[in-house]
Parts: C-alpha cells; sequence; structure tokens
C-alpha cells in the first residue's frame, strides 16, 4: 500500500490532518479535536489517564495528548464556535471532556483534493454524532450570503463591518447575522479572521517571512498570527508551514 503524504486541508470551519499525529505533551486548544486511525494511538487526558484508543472526540480547552504512527490517521479541528460544534458538543456526556467512539471500518489512505476532505470528515463527524438527523451540511447556499463572502475576501485593509456587508447585500444587520451562521456555519467575524489567516498563509508560501504575512493581513506581528492560528487549528503555524516539504497543505473556500 502507497503511503500517503501527510496533508492538512484548512476549511472556515474545520483543518483535517492526514498522517501521524503526535501530541507528545498535554495541551490545549479552544477547537473541537477528532481523531481516527486503523490502528489503537495513546491518548492521555491527564496526569496518569492514559489509554489506547482509535476513535475520539475531545472538547474545547480539554487538556489531551496523543501519540500515534500510523500514515492513516486522521485529525479533524473544528471551529469551537461553529454549528458543527455545537451539534457534536451534544455527543459529550455532561461533565465528560472527551468521549471514545466506535471506528469506522475503512478509512482513506489520502484525500484527492478538497471536495474529497469535506466529504470523508463529514462521514466521520455523522458517525460521532448522537442522532442521524443532526444535520452537518448546511443548506444550498444563498447567493446573497455568497455574495457577502464573496465582499469580505476582496477587502484589502480588512476593515468590514457588519453595517457594511448587510447594506452590501441589502438585508438588516440582524438577518445578515443569523442567515450568515446557518449558510456558512461559522459566525461572520469569524469568517473575517479566516480570510486574514488564509491571506497570511499566502503571504508566508511567496515571501517564506511569518512577519511579513502577519502584517499584510492585518494582524499586529508574528506573535498575534500565531495566537490566532493556533487558537483556530489548535497549532503553531511553523509547524505546518516550515514542513512544506514534508505536508502538502491545502486551502479550501467555504461550501
Amino acid at each position: 500500500m502507497r503511503i500517503a503524504t501527510n496533508q492538512l486541508f484548512l476549511t472556515p470551519d474545520r483543518a483535517i490532518f492526514v498522517g501521524p499525529v503526535q501530541d507528545n505533551e498535554l495541551h490545549r486548544h479552544h477547537a473541537l479535536q477528532m481523531v481516527v486511525s486503523p490502528v489503537p494511538f495513546r491518548l492521555a487526558v491527564g496526569p496518569g489517564d492514559v489509554r489506547a484508543e482509535r476513535f475520539v472526540l475531545i472538547d474545547s480547552d480539554v487538556p489531551h495528548a496523543i501519540q500515534g504512527d500510523s500514515a492513516r490517521q486522521i485529525l479533524i479541528l473544528i471551529d469551537r464556535e461553529s454549528t458543527l460544534a455545537e451539534a457534536l458538543r451534544t455527543s459529550l456526556a455532561p461533565g465528560d471532556g472527551f468521549a471514545c467512539l466506535k471506528p469506522p471500518e475503512d478509512l482513506p489512505d489520502s484525500m484527492r483534493g478538497c471536495a474529497e476532505a469535506r466529504i470523508e470528515s463529514d462521514r466521520l463527524i455523522r458517525s460521532a454524532l448522537q442522532s442521524a438527523d443532526a444535520a452537518i451540511g448546511f443548506q444550498s447556499p444563498d447567493e446573497r450570503i455568497k455574495e457577502a463572502c464573496r465582499f469580505i475576501s476582496e477587502q484589502e485593509d480588512f476593515k468590514v463591518s457588519l453595517s457594511m456587508i448587510a447594506n452590501h447585500i441589502g438585508l438588516s444587520e440582524g438577518r445578515t447575522t443569523h442567515l450568515f451562521k446557518e449558510q456558512v456555519g461559522i459566525p461572520i467575524r469569524r469568517f473575517v479572521m479566516w480570510v486574514r489567516v488564509r491571506r497570511a498563509i499566502a503571504e508566508v508560501a511567496r515571501t517564506g517571512s511569518l512577519t511579513e504575512a502577519a502584517h499584510a493581513a492585518g494582524f499586529a506581528d508574528q506573535a498575534h498570527f500565531t495566537r490566532t492560528f493556533r487558537e483556530m487549528f489548535g497549532f503553531a503555524p511553523k509547524q505546518i508551514l516550515s514542513r512544506k516539504n514534508e505536508i502538502e497543505l491545502h486551502l479550501c473556500p467555504q461550501q
């Protein structure tokens, strides 16, 4: 069997990594995390609490560490403020910070592009939801929200306000806020941040400089960009961008 190149797919509401997952020290981040593997991996969820698992869901801000060597492990990080995260948290018992789940029968060797990454991650997420009726796909995109996303993405200075967006698409601010999250899956301000992070990543790829990339995307400095990236995706940008020869990076658009 061909060993797949490590892959990372970044979308507005999730990050999907395919490859060995090796979070050796206890840490926490704001994103929900799912890890699935064809063979058991080592999961630590606190001092002295170490177990072997194949499929886990870990809540936001819960200390954990993972050690696994399979090239077919899949890690999914989900934005805590997304509609999807709200649904997934119903799969956690009250007071529990994680859930050990029944693993799927098969896992892909790799994912061929953003569309397949979305489909495969949706399949894994569905299996974690308590109810098969819990929706993880959003409605067919409303043309006004598609235009709002385009408008946000085209702002060079990132100084786009809710009133500007609402006026541009001809809706009230309240209706814009509700419809945007319903359609895109995350609040407008998180989408604006996602656009800025995308811009920074593209700039790193062009210049190789995290500092220049941070300034180009409207962050105060490299540290600000790093904190934002870590909050959204659970790891520092240099962990990914400095290993570009080892990781196949995909910047995926909203649905």
